[in-house]
C-alpha cells in the first residue's frame, strides 16, 4: 500500500505493530510504502476438563482447573511477536518499532524485546484498534 503523502513520515524501515489478545500484524513502513510482513495468530486457548465432581450428598462442584490461564497463554503469544520483531530486524534494517496495542501487550512486548532493541520503540499507543483501517492507524500514530 502506498501511504498518503501527509503521511510519509517514514525515512528509515519503520515496523509496525497492531494488535491485541488474539492476533498481530506487522507491517513495514519505508519511504512511500506499507507492507504487511507478518500476521501472528495467539496459541490456541487450553480448555480444560470442566467435568466437576458429585459430594456425598449428591451435589455437584466445578473442577477448579477449569479458570482458562491467560497469563501463560500471554507470554507465549509475545514471545512469538518478538521473535517475528527480531527475525524481521535483522533482515531489513530495522531503525524504528511503533507499538500499537493494549496497554498489557505493549508493556509485554517491550519486556520481551533484547535489551539492545528496546531503544527502538519510538512510539506506543496502549489502544485496541486492531481491526481499524490501516489508514487510521497511521493517523492515530501522526497525531
Amino acid at each position: 500500500m502506498q501511504i498518503p503523502q501527509e503521511l510519509q513520515h517514514y525515512e528509515h524501515p519503520t515496523l509496525i505493530v497492531v494488535g491485541d489478545f488474539e492476533h498481530a500484524v506487522i507491517h513495514l513502513a519505508h519511504d512511500k510504502d506499507l507492507t504487511e510482513v507478518a500476521t501472528i495468530e495467539a496459541p490456541e486457548l487450553h480448555q480444560p476438563d470442566t467435568e466437576g465432581s458429585v459430594t456425598i450428598g449428591g451435589g455437584r462442584t466445578a473442577n477448579p482447573s477449569t479458570d482458562v490461564d491467560e497469563g501463560a497463554r500471554r507470554v507465549r503469544y509475545t514471545k512469538q511477536i518478538v521473535d517475528k520483531i527480531v527475525e524481521l530486524q535483522k533482515s531489513n534494517d530495522i531503525q524504528f518499532i511503533n507499538l500499537i496495542m493494549p496497554a498489557e501487550m505493549c508493556r509485554r512486548l517491550q519486556d520481551g524485546l533484547p535489551s539492545n532493541m528496546k531503544t527502538n520503540v519510538t512510539k506506543v499507543l496502549e489502544v485496541n484498534i486492531a481491526k481499524a483501517p490501516m489508514l487510521d492507524v497511521l493517523r492515530r500514530l501522526e497525531a
